[in-house]
């Protein structure tokens, strides 16, 4: 049995995708169930929805419902089609539309025990239809006619031997960004909440300081760690590149990535009437800082500064970034109304999902980082 870090190592597509088809899973799970309270049973089987109507007389149909069980369905496909297809030959492609299927009929089951969800034929139905459009794609893209050799060489060229895990966690922390918080791009604000509950949080720390002290940390503090924790992800990014990569103009996308997922969902959460103050105010409170890690950045792509040091360098902002969060204010909680329907709900679902993939996302980065913070040859047999 090959060692643990040879299996980490290696570039492996099904396993990153395989990955990434469970995390979409995960999600979806979460969608599907949220805000999982008030379970009740009410005498009914939890399969007894497929012999009813395809669409029960007290459920709202909303289009923006079907469009949503239909695209929540298609990256899960297709992603499931792309792993099956990279591990195993096309006859077991079938087995993506199954899972899909069987996951869309086991959460419309646990549905039948949630006052706030209503299990019905036409919810699997479009589920399905999803996951099937899903695995057109993934069939279309990835036909073993056709050869698939010269991107596997750029993405050799490209990539890392273990980019699949650094990708995963940037990944996670780009979710991250669609919860409302203070400031922009800090997580895990958790560590402060526990320190306080041991008597030893941020008023014990700043006890005893002067006024001009803390005025500045209320100046400053947000900044740093807004900055702190922005040179985290990007250089994590830049370490899953090799130096012969186009690491420039692949950092500018994902600065530019960063700041539009940030600001498309600040705008959901902001009302029509003050959008426009919203962004400008996101802009005065950032532009500093994005101006300056983005330099940074770029300075390391330029130096061709090697991946293990990119990941010591993210390693090195996210401890400090991490540690700023104890001069903070704590985590926007997004709570659930009583009666929301369509886009509202799956808004909140994804902020609420967002929110708890933040608060973990610090400890799940530090154990990662400090594995890609090794050089090449400790990953060696």
């Amino acid at each position: 049995m090959k060692p643990i870090h040879d299996k980490l190592r290696t570039r492996n597509p099904s396993a990153a995708l395989f990955m990434l088809a469970g995390l979409c899973a995960l999600l979806i799970i979460h969608l599907s169930l949220y805000p999982y309270s008030g379970w009740r049973d009410i005498g009914i089987g939890p399969l007894e929805f497929l012999s009813g109507e395809w669409v029960p007389v007290h459920q709202r149909v909303l289009w923006i419902d079907i469009a949503f069980n239909v695209l929540a369905y298609i990256p899960l496909g297709f992603l499931a089609t792309a792993a099956i297809l990279h591990f195993t030959t096309r006859k077991y492609a079938f087995l993506a539309i199954l899972s899909c299927a069987l996951l869309s009929l086991g959460l419309e089951s646990l549905q039948t025990w949630l006052p706030s969800r209503v299990p019905s034929k036409m919810d699997l139905l479009t589920n399905c239809i999803g996951g099937f459009i899903g695995f057109l794609l993934g069939r279309a893209l990835l036909h073993r006619e056709f050869s698939t050799k010269p991107l596997e060489q750029q993405i050799d060229i490209w990539l890392v031997q273990k980019a699949w895990l650094g990708m995963g966690l940037l990944c996670l922390w780009l979710f991250s960004l669609i919860a409302p918080q203070f400031p922009d791009f800090v997580t895990g604000y958790w560590l402060g909440n526990l320190l306080g509950e041991l008597g030893v949080g941020p008023e014990v720390i700043i006890e005893g300081w002067s006024t001009d002290t803390l005025l500045l940390i209320e100046i400053y503090a947000p900044t740093l760690a807004n900055y702190c924790f922005l040179m985290c992800a990007w250089s994590l990014g830049l370490a899953q590149t090799h130096t012969a990569a186009p690491r420039i103009r692949l950092i500018l996308l994902l600065g530019l990535f960063t700041v539009l997922l940030r600001l498309g969902f600040r705008a959901m959460d902001t009302e029509a009437a003050d959008w426009w103050e919203s962004q400008s105010h996101f802009f005065a409170q950032n532009w500093t800082v994005l101006a300056l890690a983005l330099c940074v950045t770029l300075l390391l792509a330029i130096r061709q500064v090697p991946s293990h040091w990119n990941a010591r360098i993210a390693l090195f902002h996210l401890i400090i970034g991490w540690g700023m969060t104890l001069l903070l204010p704590g985590l926007y909680d997004p709570e659930m109304p009583a009666q929301v329907f369509g886009f509202e709900k799956i808004q909140l679902s994804l902020m609420t999902a967002a929110q708890w993939i933040g608060e973990l996302w610090p400890v799940l980065a530090i154990g990662v980082l400090a594995f890609l913070s090794k050089r090449e040859h400790h990953f060696a047999r």
